[in-house]
């Protein structure tokens, strides 16, 4: 166990500082990520998007950066640092990942909420780091670094 608290440890610190390193500007407007009282769960789910980890489910409204992600998996670990960017307001989306996580069966372990806010999540066995910065006016940037830890087969 002590092998994944050095590697999240070590992913959180990768996070942070790829975070600060290449900010570009976009763009920001208002977005109400919470689904109109008709709509079921369901539909609601799957206006969203899960990418390569099926239990962190990323808004509609955030874009892929292809050339700022990467995963990468063993036999032994599976993690990733996928980056997104769009026009939604920051703090809608801390509360977005706030709710969905939770539906997931993540556990909050710590947060910060700011212009710069960090959520971390904890399962056994995973851990989950989200970055939202708004960058300027017009873009929101969205840092999601997964570490889950596998068994191995015998």
């Amino acid at each position: 166990m002590s092998h994944f608290r050095l590697l999240s440890c070590l992913m959180g610190l990768m996070l942070l500082a790829t975070s600060c390193a290449g900010m570009r500007s976009s763009g920001s407007t208002g977005s109400n990520e919470m689904p109109p009282p008709e709509q079921s769960p369901d539909t609601y789910q799957s206006t969203h998007h899960y990418y390569d980890f099926d239990d962190v489910l990323v808004p509609k409204d955030l874009k892929l950066d292809v050339d700022g992600s990467f995963v990468f998996e063993t036999p032994q670990f599976k993690t990733g640092n996928l980056t997104f960017n769009g026009r939604v307001d920051s703090f809608s989306v801390v509360d977005f990942f706030n709710s969905n996580l939770t539906k997931d069966g993540w556990r909050k372990h710590s947060s910060y909420k700011g212009k710069k806010s960090i959520l971390v999540y904890e399962k056994p066995g995973k851990s989950c780091y989200i970055s939202v910065l708004d960058e300027s006016f017009s873009n929101t940037k969205v840092e999601v670094l997964v570490i889950e830890m596998k068994n191995e087969l015998k």
